[in-house]
């Protein structure tokens, strides 16, 4: 919520226009904020300053032009002491309108009015020349400054998070932008939230819309030993995933396992089983790196093997892994340990499907071979 405050820098009383039952309309200028000028803003409470703690009562609201008609409805002023800004505990008139939404000019100026309703207190006129410029009493002009304070909130607004992220995988939750402390990580997604200018009474429609048209980041370019760093790390994932490739082979001749599936997941080869929607398939594949990382169950795609099928093997590049197998197309699974030949001779069914549980967040797979015989 924003304040607009014309109570401070104080200046001189010259006229404290009365409210009673001869001085009953009252009207003064308000010159808003250049950032909410052609706008559509919300308002909360008007804090008009009295010189007493006298009982008034009278009703206000925003009129389009001096002689205009009334563009709000009329909330009462309840006569009471507030402190509208630190240090400034007086009394003051509080006109409540509770959010109500007005469109302020190009220009800027926006007209108050109030009427008389009971008692007598006068208007406290030593408020700055920042916000206000006139005063009527009645008909007639009055020198001196109302003293006022507005709280007020932009109703079309643009507001701007962010969701980091180490290894482009795994994010954090969106939070607000801070433009003056802006996280320092390699990924970025960034949200915007844009909310449009209140909504035409009989359509429904918003009556102002936000536009984005760009968003820039300046960031500083990865050094020279940054790139081999990361140049470095990516032979080092290609070299274990050739380096796999070549013990599956050696393994499955040395069995004498002569159907094999080997994959180091160029691509996205793996189905994501979590409650049935998988949605989140992204979440766990890393298109950089060429692996899967997080908390989650995935399963390979069934595989038709021989009918005199005995024997299988499984072996993977994996930290923080379990493993099952079946052999029924998914309906029925069994415990398999990576490495370890596995007697599948009883199984009367031939569509092997193999099961991955990534067991935390912090769970690696690279790659994954199985053979059988």
């Amino acid at each position: 919520m924003k304040l607009l405050n014309n109570i401070e820098p104080e200046t001189q009383s010259r006229h404290k226009s009365v409210f009673n039952a001869t001085w009953k309309v009252h009207q003064f200028d308000i010159v808003m904020p250049s950032e909410t000028r052609g706008k559509t803003i919300s308002l909360n409470r008007l804090y008009l300053r009295l010189a007493n703690s006298t009982k008034v009562e009278v009703q206000g609201g925003f009129i389009d032009s001096w002689n205009g008609q009334f563009t709000t409805s009329l909330s009462k002023g309840t006569n009471g002491l507030y402190e509208p800004i630190n240090e400034y505990q007086d009394n003051y008139l509080l006109f409540d309108f509770q959010g109500i939404e007005i469109d302020v000019p190009a220009n800027g100026i926006l007209f108050f009015k109030m009427q008389w309703i009971s008692g007598s207190n006068y208007r406290l006129d030593t408020g700055s020349s920042q916000y206000t410029t006139t005063y009527f009493q009645n008909d007639t002009l009055r020198p001196g400054n109302t003293s006022f304070a507005i709280e007020y909130r932009l109703s079309m607004e643009l507001e701007l998070q962010l969701a980091h992220s180490d290894d482009g995988v795994s994010f954090s939750e969106f939070y607000n932008l801070d433009i003056s402390n802006i996280p320092q990580f390699r990924f970025l997604k960034i949200r915007a939230k844009l909310k449009g200018g209140g909504p035409i009474i009989e359509t429904g429609a918003s009556r102002q819309t936000p536009i984005l048209s760009s968003i820039k980041i300046n960031y500083d370019e990865l050094s020279i030993e940054g790139r081999l760093t990361d140049l470095e790390r990516l032979n080092a994932i290609n070299m274990a995933k050739l380096n796999f490739k070549s013990n599956a082979l050696l393994k499955s001749e040395k069995y004498k396992l002569y159907d094999m599936v080997i994959d180091t997941f160029e691509e996205d080869s793996l189905i994501l089983i979590n409650n049935n929607d998988s949605g989140n398939k992204a979440s766990l594949y890393d298109k950089n790196q060429g692996r899967y990382i997080g908390e989650g169950t995935l399963e390979t795609v069934s595989e038709e093997v021989s009918s005199y099928c005995k024997s299988i093997i499984i072996d993977s590049e994996c930290e923080g892994c379990e493993f099952q197998y079946s052999l029924d197309n998914g309906i029925n699974w069994s415990v398999a340990l990576p490495g370890e030949i596995i007697d599948v001779s009883a199984w009367s069914d031939r569509q092997l499907k193999i099961k991955i549980d990534m067991l935390t967040p912090s769970s690696v797979l690279t790659a994954l071979s199985y053979a059988w015989a």
